[in-house]
């Protein structure tokens, strides 16, 4: 099982590399040959990546409970459900003071996971796992340079500000 778990966990970790590489060269490519992005091309790859983000998120609890008792997979899931409903009334009821809360939150989400899959990735291999500060120090800018980064151009319409809270 374990030599299964290494051969997936780097399957995994290849194909994550190679989007993120593919995204960035095809981005900047766009910002070279400086192509504008319009908002219908902005909203069709916003779709694009919930098209493969809500199937991902779906699959989150075999990561973070594995074979758990039900009551607690059920509570999961009605945390998970009850945190992307306050993140859409915080958007709705705040605007951009909400919008800005919940990226931070996406952030955030995204650091501690990619960090938990590192740490298990690590198990795997048979070395030491991270503590929870180290995990910290990856987690951060981990989740908030892909996440707040692109929202920082100001030469497009896809700008946002980021001001302090």
């Amino acid at each position: 099982m374990t030599d299964a778990r290494r051969v997936i966990f780097r399957l995994i970790e290849i194909f994550s590399r190679s989007t993120v590489w593919m995204i960035i060269f095809i981005f900047a490519i766009l910002r070279l040959a400086a192509i504008e992005i319009n908002i219908s091309a902005q909203i069709t790859i916003a779709l694009i990546a919930l098209l493969f983000g809500i199937p991902h998120g779906a699959i989150d609890h075999l990561i973070s409970m594995p074979a758990q008792p039900r009551g607690r997979f059920a509570l999961y899931i009605a945390l998970y459900i009850a945190i992307a409903v306050f993140a859409g009334w915080m958007i709705a009821t705040w605007n951009v003071l909400g919008f800005q809360l919940v990226l931070i939150m996406s952030s955030l989400h995204f650091g501690y996971g990619d960090a938990a899959y590192r740490n298990e990735w690590k198990e795997v291999a048979g070395r030491k796992k991270s503590s929870w500060r180290i995990e910290s120090l990856y987690a951060i800018p981990a989740g908030f340079v892909p996440v707040i980064l692109p929202l920082t151009d100001p030469h497009h319409g896809m700008r946002v500000e980021l001001k302090c809270i």
